[in-house]
């Protein structure tokens, strides 16, 4: 009984892979991305709140409305006095909020498409930069670099509240998720104030005071409005608010400014992107980092959809990046797609099977032979024991795996030296720079420098006969000579790190 040959097998580098979290499988599922180049830097980006889950992007010079299901521009706002800063949609999706240079903030009707604002809010005196609907979708925040933030009555276009007492630039406000009547406010003074509507201006209607210690570029709630989120410089700070003000948590994990924050995942995970390219996500429990995207150029916006199936960062370059993951309902309608048409098959040869079983009953099958694999030209040589014209071969094919297989298949037959022997100086230049340029490959280092301990003890009696096999000998040398040393400096490194940690132990 004949045995099939075993061919060679490729030998690949082993690589030890690191175990992802299921919050990282998570993140790394947001793919098919989509990166385009828009009319300026996008310094925000808002998704609207009702399906179709819209999105405006702002450019200095026009506000973009995409499609989330095409990731696709739908339609623009472009004739505005100055560059625009802001565009933010109203909860309920219908009017979109875009605050120009000028100071006024101008109301559009997006539901309707129209070009032309519905209202206009004109008493700020310098660039309005922030903007925020609040919860019964009637009155509006701005805040302005004149230092102050207004509440505005949409209908009638008046002006309700104005808070003073910052600084410096009014860059972000909010609203409180739980009490309508309390707004916070963060400025470059390194000031967030608490305000509540309800007390008279007489008494003041700032209630609390929160030092970041640097320019408070975003603020945002969390836990329904009991911790205070605030951004400024390279850290990030949570606050409690019910208990007075008390800073809770101070993140630094990002090495330049961090621009903006958000949230995603129901308000469990917070997200922060800074001019460093990156954008982290926390565990708003613990505050610790479960992953970090990495983008081309520094980050100025960042929004999440509210079916968390889109994110979408804009940059200082001008360009947009689109991330997209699958919702759920959409894999299980691929998957029922692929059991329907599985189903329609088997039902199809079922059917068939039916008509031709009777057909089937008088054939006489046939078994033919086994057809002979053929072997490649250096398994051929490798079957006839012709060892040495098999490393020939594959050295020639110049395929790193194949020939790390075969020296491995030679050496399981203590054939080596048997391969190796009786070359002249041409048939052994192939094999001394194969040794002198992977050598150093921590994954074949040790049967390689078995292989070259092979060459030395056969070829040393006749070094000096040829100059070309003498230069790789050198060079070969020396490589072994630098691995050494790098080998007995990371032994080093190792044997002090292992104090370190006993040390530490202890």
């Amino acid at each position: 009984m004949s045995i099939d040959f075993k061919r060679i097998q490729k030998i690949k580098r082993s690589v030890s892979k690191v175990q992802s979290t299921p919050e990282e499988k998570y993140w790394k599922k947001f793919k098919y991305p989509v990166l385009s180049q828009q009319f300026g830097a996008v310094t925000h980006i808002d998704f609207a709140q009702t399906k179709p889950y819209n999105f405006s992007i702002t450019c200095p010079s026009r506000v973009q409305i995409f499609s989330c299901a095409s990731s696709s521009e739908q339609f623009s706002f472009s004739k505005f006095q100055g560059p625009v800063y802001v565009s933010k949609f109203r909860k309920d999706g219908n009017l979109l909020a875009v605050a120009e240079d000028s100071g006024v903030t101008k109301i559009f009707d997006v539901l309707h498409n129209k070009k032309h604002p519905v209202r206009s809010l004109k008493k700020h005196k310098r660039a309005v930069r922030s903007c925020y609907f609040s919860n019964n979708n009637t009155t509006i925040l701005t805040c302005s670099d004149d230092k102050t933030a207004k509440i505005w009555d949409i209908p009638t276009e008046t002006e309700i509240e104005t808070f003073l007492g910052h600084q410096d630039y009014v860059r972000s406000g909010i609203q409180n998720s739980d009490q309508e009547s309390l707004w916070a406010t963060g400025s470059y003074d390194h000031k967030i104030k608490l305000w509540d509507q309800r007390i008279s201006e007489k008494d003041g209607k700032n209630i609390l005071t929160l030092d970041h210690g640097s320019p408070v570029e975003s603020i945002i709630s969390l836990r329904s409005g009991g911790l205070l989120v605030s951004a400024g410089s390279n850290e990030i700070k949570i606050w409690d608010v019910i208990s007075g003000g008390k800073l809770v948590q101070t993140l630094d994990n990002h090495q330049k400014t961090v621009s903006v924050l958000t949230t995603c995942r129901n308000g469990s995970r917070l997200l922060s992107a800074g001019l460093d390219q990156l954008v982290k996500v926390y565990d708003v429990t613990s505050f610790s980092i479960l992953h970090t995207m990495k983008f081309p150029a520094p980050i100025l916006s960042l929004a999440v959809s509210p079916n968390d199936t889109h994110i979408a960062v804009g940059m200082s370059n001008g360009q947009l990046a689109i991330r997209h993951r699958k919702e759920k309902e959409e894999s299980e309608r691929e998957k029922e797609t692929v059991k329907t048409k599985f189903d329609k098959d088997f039902q199809f040869f079922l059917s068939r099977e039916n008509i031709n079983r009777d057909l089937m009953n008088d054939v006489n099958f046939l078994v033919g032979q086994k057809r002979a694999t053929k072997l490649k030209k250096y398994d051929e040589l490798l079957k006839k024991f012709q060892y040495s014209k098999s490393l020939d071969t594959v050295l020639k094919n110049d395929n790193v795996e194949l020939t790390i297989g075969l020296l491995e298949e030679l050496h399981s037959r203590n054939s080596l030296r048997r391969a190796l022997a009786g070359r002249n100086d041409k048939e052994l230049k192939p094999i001394l720079e194969f040794l002198i340029t992977n050598i150093t490959n921590s994954g074949y280092s040790k049967l390689l420098i078995q292989v070259a301990s092979i060459l030395i003890g056969i070829y040393s009696k006749v070094l000096g006969q040829s100059p070309m096999i003498d230069d790789l000998f050198i060079t070969l040398n020396q490589k072994m000579k630098v691995e050494l040393e790098t080998q007995k400096e990371l032994a080093k490194i190792l044997g002090g790190l292992d104090l370190l940690f006993q040390t530490s132990l202890k």
